[in-house]
């Protein structure tokens, strides 16, 4: 549906009610006065329509508003007749209804501001009256009709730049599809009325009178307008019923009627001759083609009086009668009208009448004045003549008779029956040319049967296409001058007579032009050179000409013979003869021109102009002997050669007789002989030269003219004996060419692994026909020759590629092929065999492996060496090892920094710098993504890991105690035995850092006082302390593997007593590893403090409460200082929220990642926070509006200073950047203050704008193992950039 135009609709019709309800109704002149337009465009507000701002976007609701004396200006657009106020949508018997004395055009541009502004051609001005309302393909709901008017004859309609459409007139009686016209004479220009239909009558138009008075008739004007593609039963452009339009520049073009006559056009009236007044229709400018109906393929007149002047029909059909035109009881006048190409093709001989290429006339009596018939025919079912021009049928009595004057019948169904009269009727045929001559039942006058000589139709000027007739045919000046009957102007507008006559036919000859001299032709002699004394000259002119003398003429050229005589031939032609003077002796060229005073004219007086012709002929006079200029190489063209057959090429100077084998004779040592003499033309010959030991000879071969020769010109003229300056000759070559190497092009060197390779073949001499079919490919491969490429002409690169090569391993050599058909440049053959020189390549398309990476330096692995020496070990020797073909694998910052070869298969990569020499971790070597070794031959090392990869484990702490049984802070039950867990292997060999060896472990109980006085394994037991007695120490690697535990046996095996205990697992007097690093760096004892309780009191020994700094308000993140935390596992329902932000203090040096922590009824617990910084939940998200809370520890369980542990010294206006989303938002230091471990008010502050506040402990109590105070850092968002 047409939505968008529904809303214009719906918006127009709106705007129209509110105009009325809050104005006061005057009518639309009235409203836009004073200039009475109203406007129409799409883009309009519908305010009024005054104004094309306010333009009504629908033309019916400009069409309802106006009144007589408006004007409605129409825009660019299409517009439909069931849209508009008051229309019903998609109502076929919608319709644009023109009043009176309302003109619409169409063709403007909002904006326009005079009539002459628009662009008024229909064709190029987009401005559509369309009948397809429901815009659906096909035009089975279409409207009826696009446009009516009905009214009264003094009524005036204006439609004026359209294009009507769709109209689809398939109701009642069928009338009129695109336009309707009842009782109304509209003056219609500038249209095309085109693809409507009307099942009854007139597809395109439909006019209509209801008087059988001719005054009453509609006169309808027809202006600029194109009627096509429109169908109908019966008059498929326009139909017209009681009238007589008016058509001015009118093309009617592709319509059809199905049923009925008048394909283009239907004129007629509903009662006959004497019950109704005939029509008096009048065409100018007209022009009917490709239009098919029953009767009348581009018109039909029936009762009508029809005006045609400078009328074209052409390639106009009708099936049964009447290709260009029918006329029923008419008496159609028709002056300067052209028939061409229209055809009546009824095939049932029983179907009568019928017939009538141009015209059938049927009881009608037309008058032909200079008209033009061509191309017309008319064949029915028998084959027979039905008046290919013109036929005359005699109906109810009524003959036919009409008159035909000054007109050409011609060329039309080719059998000579250009006018056929049946019955009574018959033709007056007067001044005209009829092909066949007077035809029967004809009265005839002066009836010419020779060719007007015309030209296709085309345009000739003028508003039709008209067919040109010829000076030299017989229409040209045929006209009767007599008679009155001759056309003041032909259908071009061209003025009659131009010549001493009128021309017959539609067309008059422009005779305004001057004539032309067409040539100067050689007349006696024929032929040029000559030695004549007297020349003869013809000129030919364009028509005829007068006062042609001698005195009119002058001689070209510097002999001092004149123009002596001048014979007239016809009006047209005239010979000049040429003597006297030197001429019997004379040598060169001698011509004929218009001389300066010449006063020839043509029969009008048009004076001949100036200049040369274009054919303009001359004479040589020769009295000089011939010259022989050259003898050339002709066949074969080149030497050497070893041709058993020479053809010579002789140039003479000029023509030359009497020329045989016996004028010359072969120069050289050879037997051979002339032996044919071939005329090429006068001036060359061709001599062969055969025979002999020819066939054998090495040698020269030339040619010499004969000591007999008799050679002459034309003129007699010996030719002198003598060399001529030209004296080629051919040089006998039967000896074979010689291969003399296959040499390697590129790749230069062998082995490769290159998937093209080229050899050059070098040859003894010039040879030709090299081809990829003359060499085969020696070796195993499946390659071929794709190329070969000339050098020079004895040496040719071949190329070798496809097949298997790029995957090929093995030799590829290049041999001739057993067909090759190589060639010296005479033809010798070269013989087949193998070069002296036949190199080859050796293809290698193996890649190379990476066999190994093993440790070098050092040997054994773990190490806490600053450098670290890996080995590769490759399948065969490679090239372009550098240290961008390798990379680190492992957390180490470390780089390759140096490649050593140690061999081509064995390369040693060192691996040092970055982090490396306080790296903890796996240390590998993997190959780069980017590198790029290759074996000698060029072939890529695969990406992959090789079969042996082995790594460093590099150590640069101590180990440390990552697990206890009883757990720190544990609560148990009396254990006999302690187990302590290490995060890496350590000694077992007893010896002093071994953790088999008990005196690294020290377990001591709290004295009276309740408080530990031992501070570690170097000072020993100190005040009231006890001491447990530790009886063995056992430990296990499992395999290397881990875990690595220390089994205590305690207490003699007897159950430790209820109390505090403390293990002290002695760093300070050093558990090793295995490279003697030592336990916590040898800087502090791991002490793992436990419980013991009765029996059934307390779980495992790995159980045990939260400690303090975890059910702290405001999260407690800060370990104590001086001593190793051991962590439990970290429960899954206080997992942490990974998210994709980090934080950057640019001050302190600190990059985090952000975590998120659960909120709980306890708080936050920041146990497992490491080195992350912890989003607290229930603060507003980082870099989202409102106060967002970040902890991090000012002290780590590894008893190592925190992330936040110089929180303290962030300043006024420090910057704290978050990285999030690509962007950084940066945020400023406003305040720093300590708080209490409670004051989570000050900690989630509630903030309107975006802050970030940054929260740790502080004031550290050595005696507690609690900071006393929370340092609190808060800053405020500033600006917001792309992260780089």
């Amino acid at each position: 549906m047409k939505k968008l135009n529904k809303l214009a609709g719906i918006f127009a019709t709106i705007t129209i009610l509110l105009f009325s309800l809050f104005s006061t109704p005057k009518s639309a002149g009235a409203s836009c006065a004073p200039n009475h337009i109203i406007y129409v465009a799409s883009s309009g507000s519908g305010a009024g329509g005054c104004t094309w701002a306010t333009a009504f976007p629908l033309l019916q609701d400009a069409i309802t508003l106006a009144t007589s004396g408006d004007q409605i200006w129409v825009a660019s657009g299409t517009y439909y007749p069931d849209e508009g106020a008051g229309q019903i949508n998609n109502d076929r018997n919608s319709t644009f209804t023109l009043k009176n004395g309302v003109s619409v055009y169409g063709g403007f541009s909002v904006g326009d501001a005079l009539l002459t502004d628009r662009d008024s051609n229909p064709a190029t001005n987009g401005t559509v009256l369309s009948g397809d309302i429901d815009q659906v393909a096909g035009n089975a709901n279409n409207a009826y009709t696009v446009v009516t008017t009905n009214g009264f004859l003094a009524d005036t309609y204006v439609l004026d730049g359209f294009t009507i459409t769709g109209g689809n007139q398939n109701s009642g009686s069928g009338v009129g599809g695109g336009m309707y016209i009842q009782n109304t004479s509209p003056t219609l220009a500038n249209l095309i009325i085109t693809a409507n239909n009307a099942n009854g009558r007139g597809g395109g138009v439909f006019i209509i009178s209801v008087s059988a008075v001719e005054a009453n008739y509609s006169n309808t004007s027809f202006t600029d307008v194109t009627v096509s593609n429109n169908t109908a039963g019966i008059g498929g452009g326009v139909y017209v019923q009681n009238g007589s339009p008016s058509f001015t520049r009118v093309t009617f073009t592709g319509n059809s009627s199905a049923s009925g006559a008048g394909g283009g056009l239907n004129v007629q009236t509903l009662g006959g001759p004497g019950v109704d007044e005939p029509n008096l229709p009048t065409l100018l400018d007209v022009v009917f083609t490709s239009n098919t109906s029953v009767g009348g393929g581009g018109m039909f007149n029936n009762n009508s009086q029809s005006t045609l002047n400078r009328v074209t029909f052409s390639g106009n059909t009708a099936t049964r009668r009447g290709g260009g035109m029918l006329n029923e009881f008419s008496s159609p006048t028709l002056t300067n009208v052209t028939f061409s190409g229209n055809i009546s093709t009824e095939t049932s001989a029983a179907t009568t009448p019928w017939g009538g290429g141009g015209i059938m006339n049927i009881g009608a009596d037309p008058v032909l004045n200079n008209v033009t018939f061509n191309g017309n025919n008319s064949v029915n079912g028998s084959g027979t003549a039905g008046g290919d021009a013109i036929k005359n049928v005699t109906q109810t009595g009524n003959a036919s008779a009409p008159v035909i004057e000054n007109s050409i019948l011609w060329g039309d169904g080719g059998i000579n029956d250009e006018v056929r009269s049946e019955g009574t009727s018959s033709a007056t045929i007067e001044d005209s040319i009829v092909q066949g001559g007077c035809p029967a039942l004809a009265t005839c006058t002066n009836v010419i049967n020779s060719n007007p000589v015309l030209s296709a139709l085309a345009n000739n000027g003028g508003y039709t296409q008209t067919m040109a007739i010829s000076v030299t045919g017989a229409a040209d000046d045929a006209a009767d001058t007599t008679t009155a009957d001759c056309a003041a102007v032909d259908q071009r507008g061209t003025a009659r007579p131009q010549g001493v006559a009128c021309d017959i036919g539609a067309y008059e000859i422009d005779d305004t032009g001057a004539p032309t001299l067409i040539s100067f032709t050689r007349f006696n002699p024929a032929t040029t050179p000559t030695n004549a004394d007297t020349l003869v000259f013809r000129a030919t002119f364009s028509e005829t000409v007068l006062n042609v003398s001698a005195g009119d003429f002058q001689v070209n050229g510097t002999t001092t013979a004149t123009v002596t005589l001048i014979t007239p031939v016809s009006g047209t032609v005239y010979e000049i003869t040429v003597s006297g003077g030197d001429l019997a002796g004379f040598n060169g060229v001698v011509g004929i021109d218009l001389s300066g005073a010449q006063n020839i004219t043509d029969s009008v007086g048009n004076a001949l102009p100036a200049g040369e012709p274009a054919t303009d002929e001359t004479y040589t006079l020769d009295n000089n002997a011939p010259a022989l200029q050259s003898f050339t190489r002709f066949n074969p063209l080149t030497s050497p050669t070893n041709a058993d057959t020479l053809v010579f090429r002789a140039t003479f100077n000029e023509t030359v007789l009497n020329v045989s084998a016996g004028d010359f004779a072969v120069n050289g040592a050879t037997t051979a002989t002339v032996t044919l003499v071939t005329a090429i033309s006068g001036t060359v010959y061709e001599i062969t030269v055969s025979g002999g030991d020819l066939a054998g000879f090495n040698g020269m071969v030339g040619l010499n003219l004969a000591g007999a020769q008799d050679i002459t010109d034309s003129a007699g003229n010996s030719l002198p004996t003598g060399e001529p300056l030209t004296d080629e000759t051919y040089t006998l070559d039967n000896s074979a060419p010689v291969l003399t190497s296959f040499t390697r092009q590129t790749p230069a060197t062998s082995p490769t692994n290159a998937d093209t390779l080229v050899f050059r073949a070098t040859f003894s001499e010039t040879v030709v026909n090299v081809s990829v079919g003359d060499f085969a490919v020696n070796g195993t491969t499946t390659a071929t020759v794709t190329l070969v490429t000339p050098i020079s002409g004895t040496v040719y690169d071949i190329t070798v590629s496809g097949g298997d090569l790029a995957g090929f391993n093995g030799i590829v050599g290049i041999d001739l092929a057993g067909a090759q058909d190589i060639t010296d440049s005479v033809g010798n053959a070269l013989p087949a065999g193998e070069p002296a020189t036949d190199e080859t390549y050796t293809l290698d398309n193996s890649a190379p492996t990476l066999t190994s990476f093993t440790r070098q330096t050092p040997a054994t692995s773990p190490t806490n060496a600053d450098t670290l020496v890996f080995r590769a070990t490759f399948s065969e020797t490679v090239v372009n090892v550098s240290v961008g073909d390798f990379a680190v694998n492992g957390a180490t910052t470390a780089t390759v920094t140096l490649v050593t070869p140690i061999s081509g298969t064995v390369y040693d990569i060192t691996v040092s710098g970055g982090d490396l020499a306080g790296f903890n971790g796996v240390v590998g070597i993997d190959l780069s993504g980017a590198q790029d070794i290759t074996d000698s031959v060029g072939n890529a090392l695969p990406a992959g890991e090789p079969a042996t990869d082995e790594t460093f484990i590099v150590d640069n702490s101590g180990p440390i105690v990552t697990a206890s049984v009883p757990a720190n802070t544990a609560t148990v039950t009396g254990p006999t035995q302690l187990t302590v867990t290490y995060n890496e292997d350590v000694k077992n060999d007893a010896s002093a850092g071994a953790a088999n060896n008990i005196v690294n472990y020290l377990l001591v109980e709290a004295g009276a006082n309740a408080t530990f006085d031992t501070l570690s394994c170097v000072g020993g037991v100190v005040a009231d302390d006890t001491v447990i007695t530790i009886n063995t120490a056992t430990y296990t690697n499992n395999g290397g593997s881990g875990p690595f535990i220390a089994t205590l046996d305690i207490n003699g095996g007897i159950a430790l007593p209820v109390g505090t205990y403390q293990l002290y697992v002695c760093g300070t007097t050093s558990i090793e590893n295995l490279i003697n690093l030592e336990l916590n760096d040898g800087l502090a004892d791991t002490i793992i403090q436990f419980t013991v309780i009765a029996g059934g009191a307390g779980g495992g020994g790995g159980g045990g409460s939260a400690p303090a700094n975890q059910r702290s308000t405001v999260p407690a993140t800060g370990f104590p200082q001086g001593i190793l935390t051991t962590l439990p596992l970290q429960p899954a329902e206080k997992a942490y929220t990974a998210t994709s932000l980090w934080i950057e203090i640019p001050r302190l040096g600190v990059k985090m990642n952000i975590v998120g922590i659960p909120q709980t009824k306890d708080g936050w617990d920041v146990t497992w926070l490491a080195r992350d910084a912890g989003w607290l939940n229930g603060s507003a998200f980082p870099t989202w509006q409102g106060n967002s809370v970040l902890t991090g520890h000012v002290w780590t369980e590894t008893n190592k200073p925190g992330p936040f542990n110089k929180l303290k010294d962030l300043q006024y206006g420090d910057q704290v950047k978050i990285h999030a989303f690509g962007q950084v938002f940066i945020y400023e230091i406003r305040e720093s203050a300590l708080i209490s471990s409670t004051d989570t008010k000050s900690m989630m502050k509630h903030e309107e704008k975006t802050w970030l506040t940054l929260i740790t402990c502080e004031g550290f109590n050595a005696k507690t193992g609690d900071y006393l105070y929370r340092r609190m850092a808060r800053a405020v968002l500033v600006s917001v950039i792309a992260d780089q």
